[in-house]
């Protein structure tokens, strides 16, 4: 018997661990990840002094061209660089 195994499973302690009902664990998975799907949120701006993001999500296997394209998106704006308003609109 596994040290951390309870007596009257055959379950690992790390197989059975289940999260709290309040834990971020619980929620529904972003349909990407379970998909195998690389994805990646870059920052985009504000609207009513939210940030706004957007993601790119690319083919399997294809990362290196996922990350060349927030690179150049990054190159290309300021959003990256940009610090929000508390309490104000930006």
């Amino acid at each position: 018997s596994h040290p951390r195994q309870r007596s009257g499973s055959s379950a690992p302690h790390w197989e059975r661990w289940r999260p709290p009902p309040w834990s971020p664990a619980r929620r529904p998975q972003n349909p990407v990840n379970l998909a195998g799907l690389p994805g990646m949120s870059l920052p985009a701006g504000f609207s009513n002094g939210l940030p706004i993001g957007l993601q790119l999500i690319a083919p399997r296997f294809a990362e290196s061209t996922m990350y060349r394209a927030g690179y150049a998106f990054e190159q290309s704006t300021d959003f990256h660089k940009a610090i929000p308003t508390l309490g104000g609109q930006n």
